[in-house]
């Protein structure tokens, strides 16, 4: 390269000859052409090195480091070190980006300030690169710690300023949580995350291998709760958080069939009452369990909520959440059915509507965003054009999603063929609105909004 790269891409490879090339070849389909891949060969037994070269000889963007196994963390330590761009962008070797990601990423750096990561949401991928047609968006705004502490957790997939980062800002130390120790980091920093309206890139799940490493991923989040809880601004609230996590590492080991993990992990810690919030956080834990564990194979709770649900009810009724069993399972079939419910709703206001030619999106937060990837996915002829609306969103954001902008609070009349849903939370000032100008509810508009529980629980 002849020039400074706009951004470095720095991607740890261990063992990954069946993947690297596609999550190159995503990488090299960018709209954004100036940036240099850091590629660093951890170790690899398998042909990763020479897959590796055979790009970097094909393409001057791509560089190629080599080191012994030390694990993903030590390897992006040293891809960051070897990266020359201003912004660094930290990839896995089985991911994919979207073409525009690169793009969108930068248009938004150059805008804020730097102490700002810009990531976006992403869509899981079973082992082959299929999409699961499941998209998730982390929170955005000022980060704090509590929060962090508290499950309000980001992507490590996320564009830094290099030197806001330092050198090795990834803990070697750690068994496992390389990424949640640096989140943690940057909470302490209250770092600021803006989050595009966008799924950026697929995360792909491989084989259940995050439930085969519960025992490592217990050991490192005690670890980490017991370095951060102390510094938390109220550590009272966060209490119970060791004993929410060691439950998700054993939802994890019991997806991986190691029913017996739980009972270890809870014995391993002082007890402590079960706070409110514990059986929503449970019910949040198994969701991700499950996907985690079978995803891999492009198995969702969509096609198999009924038989995991029956695993799950035998192994908490037999287990030491014996007494919690029925509030957890209620809850897990409360965040199941939210997950599903909007697009239930959209396909009863499609039925309602088959005349809607025009239909607006209203309110651009997480449930807007993840709304509006699902329906780009299923767009094709005959159905409707997207717009969107939002009270509070700024010029760039509806730039970004390249859709057309609408603003529902200025309607004197409802305007023909058009069909609105309104995502938000809080969204009665908008209902009102939308009554005003002669729209039905449940005809011409819907509220899909839902809390449903879709956080990856803290230290995932």
């Amino acid at each position: 390269m002849t020039s400074r790269p706009d951004v470095s891409i720095v991607i740890p490879c261990h063992n990954a000859a069946d993947f690297i090339s596609a999550t190159l070849q995503s990488i090299q389909a960018q709209t954004l052409p100036d940036w240099e891949a850091v590629c660093v060969d951890d170790g690899s037994t398998d042909g990763t090195a020479n897959v590796l070269t055979q790009a970097a000889g094909s393409d001057p963007r791509i560089r190629v480091v080599q080191t012994t196994h030390r694990g993903a963390g030590a390897a992006r330590n040293l891809g960051l070190r070897h990266a020359e761009a201003e912004h660094v962008l930290f990839f896995d070797s089985d991911d994919l980006l979207q073409p525009f990601a690169l793009e969108m990423l930068m248009r938004v750096a150059n805008t804020c300030g730097p102490d700002c990561m810009v990531t976006g949401g992403y869509e899981l991928l079973d082992r082959n690169g299929r999409p699961l047609n499941i998209f998730r968006f982390p929170c955005g705004g000022r980060m704090s710690l509590d929060d962090q502490l508290r499950g309000n957790t980001t992507t490590v997939v996320a564009l830094f300023r290099k030197d806001y980062l330092g050198p090795d800002p990834f803990d070697t130390s750690l068994p496992a949580c390389i990424d949640e120790g640096l989140w943690l980091n940057l909470a302490s920093r209250h770092t600021n995350c803006c989050v595009l309206p966008r799924a950026i890139f697929g995360r792909r799940l491989r084989c259940g291998s995050i439930a085969h490493h519960a025992d490592n991923r217990f050991a490192a989040g005690c670890r980490l709760y017991a370095q951060w809880l102390p510094k938390a601004r109220d550590p009272d609230a966060l209490r119970d958080r060791v004993h929410r996590f060691a439950f998700f590492c054993g939802a994890l080991a019991f997806a991986g069939g190691r029913p017996e993990a739980l009972d270890t992990y809870l014995s391993a810690l002082p007890p402590t009452p079960i706070r409110d919030g514990f059986h929503t956080a449970a019910a949040g834990s198994l969701l991700w369990a499950f996907l985690f564990t079978y995803g891999a194979d492009g198995h969702t709770w969509r096609t198999r909520a009924r038989s995991w649900t029956a695993d799950i009810e035998a192994w908490l009724e037999a287990g030491p959440l014996e007494e919690h069993a029925a509030r957890i399972l209620a809850a897990l079939e409360d965040a199941v059915d939210a997950d599903h419910e909007p697009a239930r709703r959209v396909d009863a206001l499609f039925a309602r509507r088959p005349d809607a030619t025009r239909l607006v999106i209203y309110g651009l937060g997480t449930n807007g965003r993840t709304l509006l990837e699902h329906l780009r996915r299923a767009s094709g002829p005959g159905t409707p054009s997207l717009a969107v609306a939002d009270d509070h969103a700024d010029e760039l954001t509806f730039a970004l999603l390249g859709l057309p902008r609408e603003d529902p609070r200025r309607w004197r009349q409802w305007p023909e063929d058009t069909a609105v849903l309104i995502t938000p939370n809080d969204s009665q000032s908008m209902v009102d609105r939308l009554l005003q100008a002669g729209g039905r509810p449940g005809h011409d508009f819907v509220n899909v909004s839902t809390a449903a529980c879709r956080r990856e629980p803290v230290l995932c």
